[in-house]
């Protein structure tokens, strides 16, 4: 059942003096797609990037870090077997 234009008139507002600091969400732009996010995010909602390194997920150790484990242990395999 659809309002009366009166009881439409009777909605109540919210009161400035009702809110508080916690009532208010900082917002601030996602460093990769320069959305407005909440200051909070560990991660852009957006486009999925993470806000700080302390957040992302932990990766594994870098290419070239395993690649010269291999190689080093090829060459120990190979001064063995000659």
């Amino acid at each position: 059942m659809p309002l009366e234009e009166d009881e439409l008139d009777d909605r109540e507002l919210p009161d400035p003096s009702d809110m508080d600091q916690d009532d208010y969400t900082l917002m601030s732009r996602c460093p990769n797609c320069k959305k407005m996010i909440d200051e909070q995010s560990e991660m852009c909602p957006k486009c999925g990037y993470f806000i700080s390194v302390e957040d992302a997920p932990k990766e594994g150790p870098p290419l070239w870090i395993i690649l010269g484990m291999v190689l080093l242990i090829a060459a120990v395999v190979m001064w063995v077997v000659y």
